[in-house]
């Protein structure tokens, strides 16, 4: 059966992890919810959700709640165990029978009593809302104009509209009315036009109540960038179907929607406009429109006027004018984005000294962790490049490492070093990580990755109280000295009671699941709580928190 193929392709100490669950009853009822759907609960530190789906004769889906972030957890190993062993319950007939039941129900109701049961149930579950609307969406151009009217013109919350612009997206996308670009492009301008400000509105509206949300919410502002950049995505991926004709149509509507002064999106709609330019009369027209914009500063703010700067000299460069582009650079040099210009013209003809020494300078004007010095440095790693010499190379993509503080260019790093280099490199790495204390985190990282589980047992030792290191990193830091760690965890945890409050609890309660994750010993964690509700009996929030968190492991 495919349940036997899948447990024997997993790890085997998470094979086996997941039999001692199964064999220890920790898996409750399985049920199977369709012929190719199962669904379990699995009792660990807390009670997991598990669901597992089939496909051709092979397990093609599966899915837990735990925390656990490698290929295959314990707990779907132990529920695949539970159904080999013939413990799922069978629900179709069930479900079957519950749908025969609803129908008759239905059959039976006055529509105008259907309809209100509907909207009642949509209202109250916006997932199942998304779904029906998507689902039943109007097939024509004209109903798919009215349908963003409509979703613009009736009141919910920015993350409800979100999801509901999504739908409308999608559907657009993959509707035939979709089918002709200028339909496409008709539709796509009436969600830019009505859709995003709408969301907009609503953002600035939820952004005044931000602050008393719950901690864990979405800035409502995210929704609002995203919506924008999924619009726009839509429309340069039109491009590549358009006729001359449409993209004409788009570049006058860019352009137009910039005279009016209209700065939303204003970065997407010139982007927009620069990929639809053909030939030297669209791209007079274009540079005319960036001139409008440079020369009006009343109109537009020190950013706008700075893009339409960089945008200009791109357009120039592009149509093989570039001496006029090179003097905008060097009338504009005290613009970081022209510096990073100059020098990516000092590249390409060659002169590769001035191009360095520029960087340098350049870079001490730079913010610390500025988009500006990420160029810089991408420049300077370029020009080693260019250059050849393997200790200037090592020594960029040290520096951007340690700027950047992404893993995967300190790998970039460790495979590019040669070995008579790589000893030195890392130890200036690690001297750097440890000097800077804003960067624990990175440098338990580099830990991880190099194995050294003994180093990263060291940091974590040295840290009092909890940190998210413990979560992030104790799983790795345990392998160095199961014992040592469990000591220094333990005590972490007593330093951090000297915190109060419920917040501070549930995070406490969140490293005592993790204890338990890593050593899986119910035992000791359930010995810690209880002295811990001992010690501090009179602390009624922790007392509550501890007994709904850790109430099955009793």
């Amino acid at each position: 059966m495919c349940f036997n193929d899948f447990i024997n392709s997993v790890d085997p100490v998470i094979m086996g992890r997941g039999k001692d669950y199964y064999e220890s009853g920790y898996v409750d009822e399985v049920r199977r919810m369709d012929d190719d759907t199962w669904v379990a609960e699995v009792d660990g530190s807390r009670v997991y959700q598990v669901e597992l789906r089939t496909a051709r004769d092979s397990v093609s889906y599966w899915k837990c709640s735990c925390p656990y972030d490698g290929p295959v957890c314990k707990h779907v190993v132990a529920v695949c165990f539970a159904i080999l062993e013939g413990e799922a319950i069978d629900m179709r007939e069930r479900i079957a029978e519950d749908k025969k039941t609803i129908e008759t129900i239905v059959n039976a109701m006055d529509i105008n009593e259907l309809r209100r049961v509907v909207i009642d149930f949509l209202s109250r579950n916006p997932e199942q809302k998304g779904k029906f609307i998507l689902r039943n969406l109007p097939k024509t151009e004209i109903d798919y104009s009215q349908a963003v009217k409509d979703i613009s013109e009736y009141p919910t919350n920015a993350a409800d509209y979100y999801e509901d612009c999504r739908d409308l997206l999608d559907s657009i996308k993959h509707s035939d009315a979709a089918e002709s670009p200028d339909v496409l492009w008709d539709l796509l301008q009436n969600l830019i036009v009505l859709a995003i400000p709408t969301l907009k509105d609503l953002y600035e509206v939820a952004d005044l109540e931000y602050d008393s949300y719950d901690y864990d919410m979405d800035d409502p502002y995210q929704y609002y960038e995203e919506l924008c950049s999924e619009v726009y995505q839509s429309c340069m991926a039109l491009m590549e179907d358009a006729d001359n004709t449409l993209k004409r149509k788009i570049f006058g509507w860019a352009l137009s929607y910039i005279d009016t002064g209209n700065d939303e999106q204003f970065d997407l709609v010139l982007e927009l406009a620069d990929a639809a330019i053909m030939d030297e009369q669209m791209a007079d027209e274009y540079l005319a429109c960036m001139d409008r914009i440079i020369t009006n500063d009343d109109e537009w703010d020190d950013a706008q006027i700075r893009l339409a700067i960089r945008s200009k000299v791109l357009c120039l460069k592009t149509f093989g004018r570039n001496q006029e582009a090179i003097r905008i650079i060097k009338d504009n040099q005290h613009d970081l984005d022209m510096r990073i210009l100059l020098i990516e013209e000092l590249i390409e003809s060659g002169d590769y000294a001035t191009a360095k020494k520029l960087c340098n300078r350049y870079l001490q004007d730079a913010g610390a962790y500025s988009h500006h010095r990420t160029r810089l440095m991408q420049l300077k790693l370029r020009i080693s490049d260019l250059e050849g010499d393997p200790e200037s190379q090592v020594e960029s993509r040290k520096q951007f490492f340690l700027h950047s503080r992404d893993i995967s260019h300190y790998r970039d790093l460790k495979s590019f070093c040669p070995k008579e280099l790589w000893k030195k490199c890392s130890e200036e790495i690690e001297a750097a990580l440890i000097e800077d204390s804003m960067r624990e985190h990175i440098l338990a990282q580099v830990y991880r990755e190099n194995a050294d589980y003994g180093k990263l047992l060291q940091l974590l030792a040295k840290k009092k109280g909890l940190s998210e290191l413990h979560l992030s990193f104790g799983a790795e830091a345990a392998k160095a000295d199961m014992d040592e760690f469990l000591d220094l965890y333990q005590n972490a945890i007593w330093d951090a009671m000297s915190e109060t409050g419920r917040p501070h609890y549930e995070y406490v309660a969140r490293h005592l699941h993790n204890l338990l994750d890593i050593s899986e010993d119910y035992k000791l964690v359930n010995s810690l709580v209880s002295e811990l509700k001992q010690v501090y009996f009179n602390r009624r929030a922790m007392i509550e928190i501890f007994d709904r968190e850790f109430a099955r492991n009793r």
